[in-house]
């Protein structure tokens, strides 16, 4: 939610064409910040722009939609090509149906992370006329995020993988931390972990083991199991679980964060391991106002879900995964 103007010359809504790629009269002189009038100014030629666009076109129909999504990024020809090549109308590939930009994931075609996916999908523009044949983006596009929004899709249920997630972490988790001892997991912990799989005593190198449902893997690993995410999602701890994370990228992405709570979604899992010092937890979502994590602690605590959510914790650097949604 920065206000500035980026070094390329194309201003807080990028726009290419208008400020000729950044280099004529209407380019925007970077700036580490601008005002809000500068800010206003900038809205009112972006509306005007895209209203431009799209000619009176009625939105009401998506294939406009597709193509003022299109335009406004670029009507590039090879994107058009690749929708004709993938068996598109032309007036479908110049609606931006091979655009990654526009439409990626919005089927299993046009979805990096599905084993269907067109070999004619690959390849797009990662920077100002730079064009990669190989690369693919994991983002959804432009109208398949518009049409979640607008609640025009039938395609995805009404909660995401990881709102099922963090759902269930909440069901089976005591409310506030440390207010039950280690031998008091909630009943429905208890049954979620008998179903799941989970009902054993994850012990450390030394054979010591905490009671049931005292240890952070556990919990995490009956939340994955029990909602359905994930049905073989590790227990154990050691480099297993991270490794798991790093390897399954079917069904994990690594989440960019910035120490930035507002890049999180509900069910990310937060997880470090370093000098035996290892720690798993899940993030829940904002409850009053509130960031949340469910987690328990290895012989500490059962599982409970409680507010504070850090991406470090003394020596403790998390990184934070998420379960695709697919």
């Amino acid at each position: 939610m920065r206000r500035y103007n980026p070094d390329n010359g194309q201003g807080v809504y990028q726009l290419y064409s208008y400020t000729g790629g950044g280099t004529n009269e209407n380019r925007f002189p970077p700036a580490e910040s601008i005002s809000e009038e500068e800010f206003r100014r900038q809205t009112l030629i972006a509306a005007e722009f895209v209203t431009g666009m799209v000619g009176g076109a009625d939105l009401n129909d998506t294939g406009n939609i597709k193509r003022l999504f299109f335009q406004y990024n670029g009507v590039a020809s090879v994107y058009v090509e690749k929708a004709i090549n993938m068996g598109f109308s032309e007036q479908e590939a110049r609606n931006g149906e091979g655009s990654t930009y526009v439409m990626n994931r919005y089927d299993a075609r046009r979805d990096p992370t599905s084993d269907s996916m067109s070999r004619y999908w690959p390849g797009r523009y990662v920077g100002d006329g730079v064009y990669d044949p190989t690369s693919v983006e994991y983002n959804f596009g432009a109208f398949v995020q518009y049409e979640a929004l607008a609640g025009l899709g039938s395609r995805c249920s009404s909660s995401s993988i990881g709102e099922k997630i963090a759902e269930t972490a909440i069901s089976i988790s005591w409310l506030g931390k440390g207010g039950h001892s280690i031998n008091d997991p909630k009943s429905e912990y208890v049954t979620a972990m008998k179903e799941s799989g989970t009902y054993l005593l994850p012990c450390d190198g030394d054979g010591n083991c905490p009671p049931y449902g005292a240890s952070c893997d556990q919990f995490v690993a009956t939340a994955l199991r029990y909602s359905g995410a994930d049905p073989n999602f590790p227990v154990s701890f050691g480099h297993g679980i991270p490794d798991y994370l790093k390897s399954h990228t079917e069904l994990y992405m690594e989440v960019d964060h910035h120490n930035d709570i507002t890049r999180l979604l509900p069910g990310d899992i937060f997880v470090t391991y370093s000098n035996n010092d290892n720690h798993i937890y899940l993030y829940v979502g904002m409850i009053d106002g509130e960031p949340y994590q469910a987690s328990a602690s290895w012989g500490g605590r059962t599982g409970e879900h409680y507010p504070g959510v850090y991406f470090t914790e003394g020596s403790r650097v998390y990184s934070v995964y998420r379960r695709i949604n697919k």
